[in-house]
C-alpha cells in the first residue's frame, strides 16, 4: 500500500502498474474504469483554546497565516492543500509534518497548530482536549472518492474481491450515514 496523488495513480492503473488505487480525482482521457466508492470531505480540526475553535466554519485564506500540523509532503492531502494555498498567491505556514491523521489529531490536540484531516479520520478520543472541527467553507474540500481499475473484469481475483469489499463496506458506512445522520 502507497500513497500518490490522485493523477499518479491513475496513471499507475491505466499503464498496468498498479491493479487499482482509490483517488478522489481522475484525468481526462485515461483509459480507466471509475467506479464511486464514497464520499469525504476535508475538515479543519483546531485545538479547543484558539480562537477559530469557535467558528462553525472557515476559509482557507481566514487561516492561511496560522502554523499548521500537516500530513507529509507526499501525501495527496498536503499537496491538495499546498495547490490551494498557492491559488490565493500565499505559502501554508507548515510548523510540522508527520505521517499519519492520528499524528495531526494528537499534535493539533496539543496546541501545535490548526491541522487538516478528512472528517472520516476524526477519531472518537480520550484525548483531554480533543481537537474542535471546524467547517472549511471550500469547494476543494469535497471528495467524491472513487475506486480506479484499468478494467473491472480483468481484475485478479484478490483485487477483485478488494473491490468488493471496499464498495460494500462504503455502502454500509453510507446507509448508516443516512438513517443516523
Amino acid at each position: 500500500l502507497e500513497e500518490h496523488t490522485s493523477p499518479e495513480i491513475v496513471m499507475a492503473v491505466a499503464r498496468g502498474e498498479i491493479e487499482l488505487g482509490v483517488v478522489a480525482e481522475t484525468l481526462e482521457g485515461a483509459e480507466v474504469e471509475c467506479l464511486p466508492y464514497r464520499a469525504d470531505r476535508l475538515v479543519l480540526i483546531a485545538p479547543a483554546a484558539h480562537p477559530v475553535a469557535a467558528r462553525a466554519k472557515v476559509r482557507l485564506a481566514e487561516v492561511i497565516d496560522h502554523p499548521f500540523v500537516m500530513l507529509h509532503a507526499a501525501s495527496a492531502i498536503h499537496t491538495c492543500t499546498m495547490n490551494a494555498a498557492a491559488a490565493l498567491g500565499r505559502h501554508l505556514n507548515v510548523r510540522i509534518q508527520v505521517r499519519s491523521f492520528e499524528a495531526v489529531y494528537r499534535m493539533v490536540g496539543s496546541g501545535v497548530g490548526l491541522g487538516l484531516v478528512p472528517r472520516s479520520a476524526v477519531p472518537a478520543t480520550t484525548l483531554p482536549e480533543p481537537p474542535v472541527v471546524v467547517e472549511l467553507d471550500e469547494p476543494w474540500a469535497q471528495r467524491d472518492l472513487q475506486i480506479c481499475v484499468r478494467n473491472r473484469s480483468a481484475l485478479s481475483g484478490f483485487a477483485a474481491a478488494l473491490v468488493d469489499q471496499l464498495r460494500e463496506k462504503a455502502h454500509q458506512t453510507n446507509t448508516m450515514t443516512e438513517n443516523y445522520g
